[in-house]
């Protein structure tokens, strides 16, 4: 059996994910992509309703949830795209791990930090509105261009170097050195 394409979705089972407008517009966007599925890590109060609206929509065999795992890391890179549904999002932790991971991401510009992450369009695809025809398109465009996926691929992990440890510290170390500096040449 070959391999199936996986398009990812983590966070919370809340109406603030967003998950009820994702799971509509894969369903809208399955007969188009029939290569992809769609899998959903996270739980909460809405799990149940989630899967009402995954069976409604015939959508059992591609779309799937899996609940909370410890070692999340390990889907990130076994996935192939990345999908973000939120609502409103302050920072969004799961797309930062996301490029982290090189993949290839589509969201929904909520307010929030969404936009700057995926560098207004540069590391990603924005999608404006909480519109799952708008949506669906997007999929459907995105998940076909290969192209595409591995030029978002590539360039991921670019949008969150300033996160990296190493950059970090270097910028808290300079910024000691010179608060140090200051102090100092005020003391002579």
């Amino acid at each position: 059996m070959l391999r199936r394409n996986v398009l990812l979705a983590v966070g919370r089972l809340t109406v603030q994910k967003g998950f009820d407008i994702l799971v509509e517009a894969f369903a809208r966007a399955a007969p188009r992509i029939p290569e992809w599925d769609l899998k959903i890590y996270g739980d909460g109060p809405l799990r149940s309703t989630i899967e009402q609206r995954i069976a409604a929509n015939g959508m059992k065999a591609r779309i799937s949830l899996h609940g909370v795992i410890a070692d999340i890391a390990s889907i990130y890179r076994s996935a192939d795209a990345f999908v973000h549904t939120a609502r409103y999002e302050g920072y969004p932790n799961v797309i930062a791990e996301a490029l982290a991971s090189g993949l290839p991401v589509i969201a929904i510009d909520s307010p929030g930090a969404v936009r700057d992450l995926l560098g207004g369009g540069r590391y990603g695809v924005l999608v404006e509105g909480e519109n799952p025809d708008m949506l669906a398109e997007t999929l459907v465009s995105v998940l076909n261009d290969r192209e595409a996926l591995g030029s978002f691929s590539r360039q991921a992990p670019g949008a969150v170097t300033e996160n990296d440890l190493c950059h970090v510290a270097e910028t808290w170390l300079s910024l000691f050195h010179d608060l140090i500096s200051k102090r100092c040449a005020t003391n002579v």
